[in-house]
């Protein structure tokens, strides 16, 4: 019924938070319990943005199922949403609600303090993104550094979740060897 992801600490300078994020497993009981009935509702709800989280972290858990999952916050703000070590590297989840996602300073520092491999931004778009995986287009050809997150490297891909067919599931699963 309640999932609850443990907070990742990583060897950094910076005080992270420890306590857990608490999720409803099952978005239709949520949408119940805060009262909305319809599509229109939930699109003007405070807490849709909530919701479409809980629903990717649903999603991702079923995919990476037994690798545990955790989510990473500092008290300066930055923010990881989903955390997970698959065949050794170190993947970062982004959920966002919007049409048109974009780097944010929480995203940069997360991938720069957790030396992330992949960072997927799963967002409710009508189409994949893909920002030039392996490298996003900001980053130099011969460095491979990206000039947007300072970064060395992750992959850096944008999907989106709306519709009938997503491809966050064959994402997540084409980042084990």
């Amino acid at each position: 019924m309640v999932r609850q992801l443990q907070p990742w600490f990583a060897n950094i300078s910076k005080r992270q938070v420890k306590s857990p994020k608490v999720y409803l497993r099952d978005s239709g009981i949520l949408h119940r319990l805060l009262g909305i009935d319809d599509h229109d509702a939930l699109d003007s709800h405070p807490k849709v943005g909530a919701s479409l989280e809980g629903f990717v972290v649903e999603q991702i858990a079923t995919i990476v199922h037994p690798a545990p999952m955790y989510f990473w916050r500092t008290q300066q703000g930055a923010e990881l949403d989903v955390y997970v070590e698959i065949a050794g590297r170190r993947v970062g989840i982004e959920v966002k609600r919007t049409s048109a996602p974009k780097h944010t300073p929480s995203i940069r520092h997360a991938m720069a303090d957790l030396e992330l491999h992949h960072l997927i931004v799963a967002y409710p778009g009508s189409r994949a993104i893909c920002s030039g995986a392996p490298r996003h287009r900001d980053a130099d050809r011969r460095t491979a550094r990206c000039s947007r997150c300072t970064a060395v490297r992750p992959t850096c891909r944008q999907v989106a979740v709306e519709g009938e067919r997503h491809p966050l599931p064959g994402l997540i699963r084409s980042l084990t060897p």
